[in-house]
């Protein structure tokens, strides 16, 4: 347990372990090009909103949380309401250009684009009675 889930940071088998308790466990937007961090808008100021995920393209490309961040793929944030506006017009593995300012100097830097990592989970309609009860007395810590 030891050597996999703390000392190497594996993460369990999420999928397999909710199916076992009647929940479906799946990408919420296969498919779907991302940065791999979150950037928002903050009077004005475009930032991610924490550093960035290790192995990320945005940690990839050295972008850090004080910069602010002016295009993407050419497209001024000052023009858009959300990151997505830019990012559903490209695919995982393609490459876009990012803009950012590090203490007022400008700077330019490629990233690749991943697949969104975003996960959802739903409870299964269709799963049996033993699946339903084991799930139910999971949720009410039993």
């Amino acid at each position: 347990f030891f050597g996999s889930y703390i000392f190497d940071s594996q993460l369990p088998n999420y999928t397999e372990l909710f199916k076992k308790m009647g929940v479906s466990y799946e990408l919420a937007n296969p498919g779907k090009a991302d940065l791999g961090g979150t950037i928002r808008e903050n009077n004005g100021v475009w930032k991610l909103t924490r550093n960035a995920k290790m192995g990320s393209p945005l940690y990839k490309a050295g972008i850090e949380s004080e910069d602010e961040i002016i295009s993407i793929a050419g497209v001024k944030l000052s023009t858009v309401k959300n990151i997505d506006e830019i990012l559903d017009r490209k695919k995982p593995g393609q490459s876009v250009d990012i803009v950012f300012k590090r203490w007022g100097e400008e700077k330019k830097a490629r990233v690749i684009l991943v697949e969104s990592e975003t996960y959802k989970t739903e409870i299964d309609p269709k799963a049996n009675k033993e699946v339903i009860a084991r799930r139910n007395a999971w949720i009410q810590g039993n």
